[in-house]
């Protein structure tokens, strides 16, 4: 179906159970329609465009990451995966294209890259100079979180771009010396605003909490 406007449906009959695997990034992204490599080793990225007028939403120094499933393999279906990370050099709204440079391995988190090829989706991780276009959150299946991350200038993460998640905690330096079960799910924020706390143990029975208020008094009682 193709729809120029807009599309009225009065009653949408889908499947009642949906199910969704691997990551889900919400962020700017784009589909590669062609990818040249250039003399001096950078490629170009020809964009696909949604619409007629669509432009490319990369800027000048995004950190860009691409995966790709090579469905086959010597003729067979193969589970081989690869990830691209690559940064924008130039951005060309004319054609629609961007020249990306190519991260080393060494600066990878896996310490192996790939470069980008046809059909695969880039989204933007993070930048190198602008620092509104420093974070990006997404929805992990293989993780098994909920993560906003902050302060992104580089392919590799820091401890300190963990703005907050929720899910299997990461191995971070702040929560040695902590009793924390990386099996369980837990909630990691800067800041929260609740009405009750509850406090439980594993066996969901309330914990009562000593409030120590002084030597009993009239006074203090009624306040």
């Amino acid at each position: 179906i193709e729809v120029r406007s807009y599309m009225r449906v009065l009653e949408l009959v889908m499947n009642r159970l949906s199910a969704e695997e691997s990551e889900f990034v919400f962020t700017e992204s784009g589909t590669v329609e062609t990818a040249t490599l250039n003399e001096d080793g950078t490629y170009t990225l020809v964009m696909r465009k949604k619409t007629d007028k669509d432009i490319t939403p990369f800027q000048q120094g995004d950190i860009l990451k691409g995966v790709m499933n090579d469905l086959t393999k010597d003729g067979a279906v193969g589970v081989k995966y690869y990830t691209s990370w690559v940064q924008v050099k130039e951005v060309n709204q004319t054609d629609n294209s961007i020249k990306v440079a190519v991260y080393a391995d060494k600066d990878t988190p896996a310490n192996e890259n790939f470069p980008p090829c046809e059909l695969m989706v880039l989204h933007r991780w993070g930048n190198t100079i602008d620092e509104t276009r420093q974070s990006c959150w997404y929805i992990s299946s293989i993780e098994k979180r909920i993560v906003m991350l902050d302060g992104v200038t580089q392919p590799k993460l820091e401890e300190s771009n963990y703005a907050s998640f929720y899910g299997l905690p990461f191995d971070m330096e702040s929560f040695k010396g902590y009793a924390l079960n990386k099996n369980q799910p837990y909630l990691y924020v800067r800041g929260a605003f609740l009405q009750d706390v509850c406090f439980i143990d594993y066996l969901g029975k309330v914990v009562k909490q000593e409030r120590y208020r002084g030597i009993w008094s009239q006074e203090v009682a009624n306040n």
